[in-house]
């Protein structure tokens, strides 16, 4: 590519010391022009190497030879690029290719190379790469790596005679991470080569550009298309357009469509690592005057796309698809009438909808997937015809009525279609009123397929069902409790089991409304194990079951089973019910929590009342019924425990004997540790007058 030239004419006013600027060859001057030139270094490599490559089959005059590619897999870690080009000759390689900014493309616009720096971007990745040189029955390896002080450096390997073409090929390592990278970026940079390489090593599948209109030398392609954006392609090179340069009416343009631009090799200048235009004001006035060519162009192409349509319906929909709709790619255009063959009493745009007058019947039939993977049939009545997407029209010349007669005629019909389109069925009642419809729509009853054309399957045969020797066994959808969570599996009812419910995925008890979670269910259980409990089979089921499975089964509800199994515990456990008790009041009473902050009144007597008490604490009992109390599921021992009031004065009467002894203590605020002090010596004064202490509850004692 010919490289724009500054010529700068000096008019001075006399003769000053002056001094023209140099580069120091240094290994940092190096390293700048290699590794830190590109900003993306997988997609530069790839980019300058092929770009060589194309430049030297342009040169041999091999446009339409593919080069070979070798993208990195696991096995075979490493990128190459293989040419059939001129080659290099020896005295080439040590003296041009070694060399920063030495070309032989800058005197000519076939090539787009003209920097002399694209061959030397393996550098930007790795420490050392290797070039062979094919050139006039000649093989010769070369080794290219940063020697001991960073400068680049060249070996000779070594040369042997060969009958292989003309040509180079640069290999280099890839790391394992970057495999995946090198195709990405691959994919990208070949999608715009006028011939695209030979790829082998990985592989990857070439999108097909279904572009939406194109000219001599440009492509449009809808927003969403995958992998497409607003590039100009340069010779083989796509560099993205930027739109903040340019006018409204290109931004608009090219933010609802997609455009691929080819301009000549040379017509814009471009930077020196080759990622992006140079915007000067020249180059920005080029690009915007070729894109209101393409702009001109697109409108004709547009409209001669119309004319060629068969019927007035499908241009209509062709228009809606690229210029009906706000996000259509066309939509920045600002049509305002436009019409088939040029017909003025044919429209095609702005009409988006037409009503479907009363005396015409049109049923909406179309499918869709069970969660089997079977087609569902779906009918209903339509009152509009829109242009939205593909519909298939069928007149009902047998006027069926019932949906299972359609079904038999056009599921078929459908599936042998495979791109399930929506099917409008005309109920043909009235044939006058039927054309005059049609023809509103922009529809022709000739055109059209006829419900009576469409054959009814057969009925495939009824298997014969082979009598089983043992009897079928009943399945149930649920879950299973599994390593504390549920696990959908089909539930076996002959199998022993407690249940709980389960619906539109959520979980609760059979008797209460609110929802549930797996955690409170194993606190249950780890409850129920703690008071020697047997855990069984624990399964959920759908609420729909629940009145199947209590009528022929003997399973358990799981709140129920708990409740009855702990019941048996404390009825073999007589003593366990005073200390529930005392559990369920002590969280209740201010009066304990006081003394509980007091802490060691310094007096033996209440400090010996106050260790008695806090030894059941460490009652394993207690501890179990502290576990109940803090999962907050007390349903499991509910038919046990009394009103709140009648524990709490159970409680009061556990502690009379503090009480008596100890009256300014019901007086305590246990927040203000400031009067603790008094206190203590309020006891200790209690103890020497009272004497010895004698505890009147039975537990404590």
């Amino acid at each position: 590519m010919k490289v724009e030239r500054v010529n700068n004419e000096i008019s001075k006013s006399e003769n000053f010391e002056q001094k023209t600027f140099s580069i120091k060859v240094c290994a940092k001057a190096f390293d700048i022009f290699s590794s830190k030139l590109y900003s993306d270094i997988h997609m530069a490599i790839i980019r300058e190497l092929s770009a060589n490559a194309w430049d030297s089959h342009c040169q041999a005059g091999k446009e339409k030879v593919p080069f070979h590619v070798h993208l990195p897999n696991t096995l075979e870690p490493f990128f190459s690029i293989r040419d059939f080009g001129t080659g290099l000759s020896h005295e080439d390689v040590m003296t041009l290719y070694t060399t920063y900014f030495e070309s032989t493309k800058t005197e000519t616009n076939d090539q787009v190379g003209s920097f002399g720096l694209g061959s030397k971007s393996p550098y930007a990745y790795t420490d050392n790469f290797t070039v062979t040189s094919f050139f006039n029955g000649k093989k010769t390896i070369y080794s290219m790596f940063k020697g001991e002080e960073g400068f680049p450096v060249v070996a000779v390997l070594n040369q042997t005679e060969t009958e292989e073409d003309n040509g180079l090929e640069i290999l280099m390592a890839s790391k394992t991470k970057d495999i995946d990278i090198f195709l990405k970026k691959a994919a990208f940079i070949y999608n715009h080569f006028p011939v695209y390489p030979v790829i082998s090593g990985n592989s990857y599948q070439r999108p097909n550009q279904n572009f939406l209109l194109h000219g001599t030398d440009w492509k449009l392609f809808s927003k969403g298309e995958p992998g497409i954006e607003n590039v100009l392609i340069m010779g083989c090179i796509a560099y993205p357009i930027q739109l903040d340069f340019f006018e409204r009416e290109i931004r608009d343009f090219l933010y609802s469509a997609r455009l691929q631009l080819q301009i000549p090799i040379g017509s814009v200048q471009v930077s020196a690592n080759r990622e992006e235009i140079h915007y000067d004001d020249k180059t920005i006035e080029s690009i915007q005057t070729k894109i209101k060519t393409v702009i001109s162009e697109v409108k004709d192409k547009f409209i001669k796309e119309i004319n060629k349509k068969e019927s007035l319906y499908e241009a209509r929909s062709y228009v809606y698809d690229l210029a009906g709709y706000y996000y259509s790619p066309l939509s920045s255009l600002k049509f305002k009438d436009l019409f088939w063959k040029d017909n003025p009493a044919q429209q095609v745009y702005p009409t988006t909808e037409i009503p479907i007058p009363d005396s015409v019947k049109v049923t909406t039939a179309y499918t869709s997937k069970t969660r089997a993977g079977n087609d569902r049939f779906h009918t209903y009545k339509s009152y509009s015809v829109s242009f939205n997407r593909k519909r298939l029209f069928i007149i009902d010349d047998l006027n069926e009525v019932e949906e299972r007669h359609l079904k038999a005629r056009v599921l078929p019909y459908l599936k042998i279609l495979g791109t399930d389109p929506q099917v409008e069925i005309i109920i043909d009642s009235n044939h006058e009123e039927t054309d005059k419809f049609l023809q509103n729509i922009g529809l022709e009853r000739e055109g059209l397929i006829k419900l009576s054309s469409l054959p009814i399957p057969p009925k495939s045969p009824r298997k014969k069902r082979t009598p089983s020797s043992s009897p079928r066994k009943k399945y149930y959808d649920g879950f299973e409790i599994q390593n504390e969570s549920f696990v959908e599996k089909p539930i076996d009812p002959t199998e022993e089991s407690i249940y709980i419910v389960y619906n539109r995925g959520k979980l609760s008890y059979v008797d209460e409304p609110r929802e549930i979670n797996t955690f409170e269910i194993n606190k249950v259980i780890n409850c129920g194990k703690d008071w020697g409990v047997q855990i069984p089979h624990i399964v959920a089921i759908k609420k729909g079951f629940v009145s199947r499975i209590i009528e022929k089964t003997h399973w358990t509800d799981f709140k129920d089973y708990f409740r009855k199994s702990i019941t048996k515990v404390l009825n073999e456990n007589p003593d366990l019910l005073e200390r529930l008790e005392y559990r369920i009041a002590s969280d209740d009473l201010d009066f304990f929590y006081k003394m509980r902050k007091l802490g060691q009144a310094g007096s033996p007597i209440f400090d010996e009342m106050m260790n008695k008490i806090d030894s059941l604490s460490s009652d394993p009992i207690i501890g179990r019924l502290n576990m109940v109390h803090d999962y907050q599921i007390t349903f499991i021992l509910e038919s046990f425990l009394k009103t709140k009031d009648e524990s709490i004065q159970k409680k009061k009467k556990m502690l009379t004997s503090f009480t008596e002894r100890y009256p300014l203590l019901n007086h305590v605020n246990h927040h203000d540790i400031r009067i603790y002090d008094d206190f203590r010596q309020y006891i200790k004064l209690m103890d020497k007058e009272l004497g010895e202490f004698e505890c009147k509850t039975k537990l404590v004692s």
